[in-house]
């Protein structure tokens, strides 16, 4: 901690070696604040302090240390007490100011620093082009700090709602969107977590409908972590479905096409014949089954997970996130909503969801049921009797 604040206390912008050496301190330092026996300490000791410090007063910050500096004081704010948020919301400017390392200056002078230019003209590059290991470090540590307040937000913290009402202002989503042009599978599933944590008053029409088009324009289920990023977007559409505000009315006028898009994603997932390959299999029915996790579009939230800091080899276990997908967002669009009721009983829909039962029947695994007939369209006496 001392070396810290000597390192804080000294004027003058860091090199990248002193940066470097700083943001490793920082992860030590930032064990130690997760380690219950001495969490406490370290928070007394001046330790978030010192991290605001260096947010605040380094201009050029290098990437891999504005990492180590976030990802400490998201750590932090998950377990802090109302005093506490108000310190670390005032020391990092209300949190907005953020959000111009995602689009903004503050992301041009972090490309310049990572030599992220365009070879013709000293333009930087944009987000879709974006290769930096330690950018992409940078633009996640600050998707999970606004994640972070939206998970707050959602457990009734008044001042985390407000930071959230403050950055929905500020083009929150819009710069989660544009994050998601970065090539980088990491930080999609970050974002869409992120996405999925917005309160849903926040949520705009145009914003519902950049998060329909995410399925829309999904031409390829098998790429990356196409599945969980999928699987994320259903959850997100549910809430919606579910939800009694404004926001949920406007999404159910709008939007019973995507009860289409569901049955398109089912009928695409169930033809893949993953069988022999039981990684591809789990993935196949985490994307279409509705598992247990039902908590959350009623209002509960599991405790929000550490953000990686540095790419981790891809686990294949079940997700909560994936588990939701399409059948369970069918499955809630099947009792109240008279919209998305009609469509499941077209032809279209009767014709989609044959294929789906047919399918599970030829590439389906008995120990992993889809239960794609518990939907309105599903559980129709004319499908079953003709599947």
């Amino acid at each position: 901690m001392a070396e810290v604040g000597g390192a804080v206390s000294a004027p003058g912008q860091f090199s990248d070696a002193k940066s470097e050496w700083v943001a490793q301190l920082i992860r030590t330092l930032d064990a130690l604040a997760l380690w219950v026996p001495t969490r406490d300490a370290v928070i007394k000791a001046g330790y978030v302090d010192r991290l605001l410090r260096i947010v605040a007063t380094q201009l050029n910050i290098r990437a891999l240390l504005l990492t180590a500096c976030l990802h400490a004081l998201t750590s932090i704010l998950e377990g802090a007490d109302p005093l506490l948020l108000k310190k670390i919301t005032y020391g990092l400017g209300g949190v907005v100011p953020l959000m111009q390392y995602i689009t903004g200056r503050k992301y041009e002078q972090l490309a310049e620093l990572c030599a992220e230019v365009e070879d013709e003209g000293n333009a930087v590059v944009p987000l879709r082009m974006l290769r930096n290991k330690d950018m992409m470090g940078a633009i996640g540590a600050v998707v999970a700090v606004v994640k972070a307040y939206c998970v707050r937000a959602n457990n009734g913290d008044a001042d985390a709602m407000e930071c959230c009402n403050k950055l929905d202002a500020a083009g929150r989503e819009q710069a989660l969107f544009a994050a998601l042009e970065v090539p980088d599978d990491e930080l999609k599933v970050l974002v869409m977590q992120c996405l999925l944590e917005v309160p849903v008053s926040n949520l705009q029409a145009e914003e519902v409908q950049n998060i329909v088009n995410i399925i829309a324009n999904c031409d390829n289920l098998t790429v990356g972590r196409t599945e969980e990023i999928i699987g994320y977007t259903f959850t997100i559409l549910k809430k919606l479905v579910l939800d009694d505000g404004e926001e949920g009315a406007q999404f159910r006028r709008f939007h019973a096409a995507t009860v289409h898009m569901a049955l398109d994603v089912l009928v695409r997932n169930s033809a893949r014949d993953t069988r022999d390959q039981r990684q591809e299999s789990e993935e196949k029915a985490e994307l279409s089954q509705a598992r247990a996790w039902e908590d959350r579009a009623r209002g509960a939230h599991s405790p929000p997970s550490r953000p990686r800091r540095a790419p981790q080899p891809r686990q294949r276990r079940p997700h909560p996130a994936r588990a939701q997908a399409a059948v369970s967002f069918l499955r809630a669009s099947s009792f109240e909503w008279t919209e998305a009721i009609e469509l499941m009983q077209t032809r279209d829909a009767v014709e989609a969801m044959m294929v789906i039962m047919k399918n599970e029947e030829t590439f389906g695994r008995p120990d992993i049921p889809v239960w794609v007939e518990r939907t309105a369209v599903g559980s129709s006496v004319q499908v079953c009797q003709r599947a």
